[in-house]
């Protein structure tokens, strides 16, 4: 088994085990937020080192560079949150550091993996659903049980259209022929997830509470920490034809009977060159 694939297992294994403990320590057994704010991290922190091994691996690519600056954020935004009970900005300022990663995470979907390949293209249609997704939320969350602050009604908006941005472009990369069919498939799961922790979390705290403990910790983290650890181990994703180059020149092979050299193809000049010869 190879370096990368033993290291998305373990990445994996571990959040789910860790989904365990957490809801162990926080949901049933109330550790409380000194505890919280020491172990909550803790994943996220593992994710970013996978993507710094896969960095110093492969080299400089802008799209792990960028969602391990969104990693870094969101373990600032988890200490924040961590806080949300015994100090009442903590909320908004968690909110705005997630908010930051996730616009980060926009942009690092819309970068090609290397310098000289073609970006993803836009597909603005596959916006819509997140947009329709968002708005339904914002509905329940708004209309539905304790009323909004001033700065909520603002903060929220916003942070719903960041998180929608950056599903839309996850899935604007399915049939991204330069990526991986694994990780086009994991990323998208993967924001699919951190929306549906997202709206569970915000319903709990503004519409209808979840009065078990246990059940709410559990149904936020392991969305969310399953989220993330999709999203790192979707790297790497370079697919076989961004490594290909675009024009290879072909030796041609020896042949016992004498053969013209115009029969042969002299350079391959991307996909369509092939089908040509096909």
């Amino acid at each position: 088994m190879s370096f990368v694939k033993i290291s998305r297992v373990f990445t994996f294994v571990f959040c789910l085990s860790w989904v365990a403990l957490y809801t162990i320590v926080i949901g049933v057994k109330e550790a409380g937020w000194k505890i919280d704010l020491i172990i909550k991290p803790i994943p996220v922190v593992i994710y970013a080192t996978y993507i710094i091994l896969h960095l110093v691996r492969s080299g400089k690519s802008h799209t792990p560079l960028l969602v391990l600056l969104a990693l870094t954020l969101q373990i600032a935004a988890d200490e924040f949150l961590a806080l949300d009970e015994e100090w009442e900005p903590a909320f908004i300022i968690g909110l705005a550091f997630f908010l930051v990663g996730h616009i980060v995470n926009a942009l690092a979907f819309s970068f090609s993996p290397k310098k000289g390949i073609p970006i993803p293209k836009l597909h603005p249609c596959r916006l819509l659903p997140f947009i329709v997704v968002g708005i339904a939320a914002f509905v329940v969350i708004a209309f539905v049980g304790d009323s909004l602050s001033t700065v909520e009604w603002i903060a929220i908006p916003v942070y719903i259209l960041a998180i929608a941005t950056a599903g839309w472009r996850a899935s604007a990369r399915i049939g991204y022929t330069h990526d991986t069919r694994f990780s086009q498939r994991v990323r998208l799961l993967g924001y699919l997830l951190y929306i549906s922790s997202d709206i569970i979390l915000a319903v709990d705290k503004f519409s209808v509470k979840i009065e078990c403990k246990w059940l709410r910790t559990l149904l936020v983290f392991s969305t969310y920490y399953t989220a993330n650890a999709l999203i790192t181990i979707s790297f790497p994703n370079q697919s076989v034809v961004a490594a290909t180059p675009q024009n290879v020149q072909i030796e041609l092979p020896s042949a016992p009977y004498p053969t013209p050299v115009h029969a042969y193809p002299v350079y391959l000049e991307g996909a369509s060159s092939l089908k040509e010869m096909f």
